[in-house]
């Protein structure tokens, strides 16, 4: 992200907490945009913080099981507070933007980026599909999952707990829809391993029948991520 490697050149950052860190990749990225500082990724699931450790042991990154809406830090402690791809995730995105407007610094940064669900090509549409699916039949096994949000939806969360909107960019994780056969039998096949998992619901006659259409869908115009909304805000 070429975005943030320039915007935060000529700024000082010594500490950094990564939410919803997930198995690392984004704490990772902010490990090489922040060569010097001490970063701590949080995520209430121990067994992708346990893949991250994994994946990432370098001594300036630390991993902790912990949830967004009760941050176990003192007031003033970061520099930066990133969330990325997480806020659809977040019981309460309220209490965790709260809790981030404690802990970050007064000239401290808060970086959301998060994938949005309005005005996207085909290719990405059917990623969208693909999500969505996926977030309704994590809801129906017990585990908190949204839909994502729009773009206006994403800068009304931040302004709402007055957060001020500094910068903002899109940009897109894939430069191209994925086309090649191949690839798409694989997103297929994870289609069906998703669904599997909601047979049994009085949905999933419903459900089998959106996963057919994704199916028939990425054949016509492909697979594509969603548009990332990228938002630096300071309290």
């Amino acid at each position: 992200m070429k975005q943030l490697f320039e915007f935060f050149e000529d700024k000082p950052v010594a500490s950094v907490l990564d939410i919803g860190t997930g198995s690392g990749d984004f704490i990772d990225l902010l490990a090489h945009i922040f060569p010097g500082a001490q970063l701590i990724g949080i995520d209430p699931d121990g067994t992708v913080l346990s893949q991250a450790r994994q994946k990432l042991p370098q001594e300036n990154i630390q991993f902790r099981q912990m949830e967004a809406q009760h941050l176990g830090f003192p007031g003033n402690t970061f520099d930066v507070i990133a969330v990325s791809n997480a806020l659809h995730h977040l019981p309460s995105p309220e209490m965790s933007f709260a809790e981030m407007k404690r802990v970050v610094k007064p000239s401290g940064w808060i970086l959301i980026s998060e994938l949005v669900c309005d005005n996207l090509t085909p290719a990405q549409e059917n990623q969208k599909l693909f999500h969505h699916l996926r977030s309704r039949i994590d809801r129906l096994n017990g585990i908190f999952h949204r839909e994502t949000f729009s773009r206006q939806e994403i800068f009304g969360m931040v302004t709402a707990c007055e957060l001020t909107v500094k910068h903002h960019f899109e940009f897109s994780q894939w430069p191209q829809p994925e086309t090649r056969p191949a690839e798409l039998q694989f997103w297929k096949d994870k289609m069906q391993t998703n669904l599997k998992r909601a047979e049994g619901f009085a949905e999933y006659e419903e459900l089998a029948a959106r996963a057919k259409l994704f199916e028939q869908q990425i054949s016509e115009s492909g697979f594509q991520p969603a548009i990332n909304l990228v938002i630096l805000a300071q309290k």
